[in-house]
């Protein structure tokens, strides 16, 4: 359940959200923002096969290609971002610190997902949670902080910047409690990727009222997707932490992990298609 879930960022939130946000150079004349569906689908298709297979060498194989691409993305938001790391926190920049948050995150995602594919741990993580990694970055880490980016590309808000603020710093945190295996550090990280999150949803909510039609009414469904499920997650970090009942991980995965993939597939599609038909019209 959790690599079909997984499987949505390649086949739909990367090839809609990555051209739409502000580019960076690759190498030559290639920029981000021109590996749109023809260069992630065929990725994705072995990737899909990759994550039918069981973990080892073929199945790590065929994921390289994927992972070549989200690392080649990495790369060129480190270069962007790096030289000018202090001033990317202004409000005014809220845009750039978002895309090179965004672009890092689905990169450590890439990485996240080879480890996966050969079977091994990171540090104390068995590999479920190596797999749950993978998810986290590429929809909380690249799904959520590309979202921020592309409503805060006509004009920063200070709602923007601190919904990305809190995916910037919480997103890595979650991570590296993952990696540790430490509660403590993992539900810290929880309460900012859903601080962060949240602010993304009065974001989305906002964009809602200002749209019409099928566009708003994803926009305000997204919003509500990624409430309850933002939620949820708080609610489980906060009981591995202090030791109350909740729900176990699979039916987490088949609730939680579904409610924000859904939410975010649907806010991918409302802020991407309208652009992507108009421009067809245009042309």
């Amino acid at each position: 359940m959790a690599a079909r879930v997984f499987l949505a960022a390649p086949l739909v939130i990367v090839p809609l959200l990555l051209p739409r946000l502000p580019e960076r150079p690759i190498v030559g004349g290639l920029t981000t923002a021109r590996l749109g569906a023809t260069w992630c689908l065929p990725a994705a298709a072995l990737l899909a096969a990759a994550l039918a297979l069981p973990a080892g060498p073929l199945a790590a194989l065929l994921s390289l290609t994927w992972v070549a691409l989200t690392v080649a993305v990495g790369l060129a938001a480190l270069r962007h971002g790096l030289p000018s790391l202090l001033s990317l926190f202004r409000p005014t920049r809220v845009a750039d610190l978002a895309t090179d948050a965004a672009l890092g995150f689905l990169a450590i995602g890439g990485l996240f997902l080879l480890i996966d594919r050969l079977g091994l741990a990171i540090l104390g993580a068995s590999a479920p949670y190596t797999l749950l990694g993978t998810i986290h970055y590429h929809f909380a880490g690249f799904g959520l902080a590309a979202l921020v980016a592309l409503l805060a590309t006509p004009r920063p808000t200070r709602l923007t910047w601190l919904a990305a603020l809190g995916l910037v710093i919480g997103v890595p945190v979650t991570g590296i409690g993952l990696i540790l295996v430490s509660t403590l550090v993992n539900w810290l990280g929880v309460l900012l990727v859903a601080a962060g999150g949240l602010l993304t949803v009065a974001v989305l909510a906002r964009a809602g009222t200002a749209a019409t039609g099928w566009r708003r009414l994803g926009l305000f469904g997204a919003a509500g997707g990624l409430t309850v499920g933002l939620l949820m997650g708080v609610l489980w970090s906060s009981a591995t932490l202090f030791g109350f009942s909740f729900i176990g991980l699979e039916l987490m995965v088949r609730t939680h992990g579904a409610l924000n993939g859904a939410a975010v597939v649907v806010a991918a599609i409302a802020l991407a298609l309208p652009a992507r038909l108009s421009s067809r019209r245009r042309t």
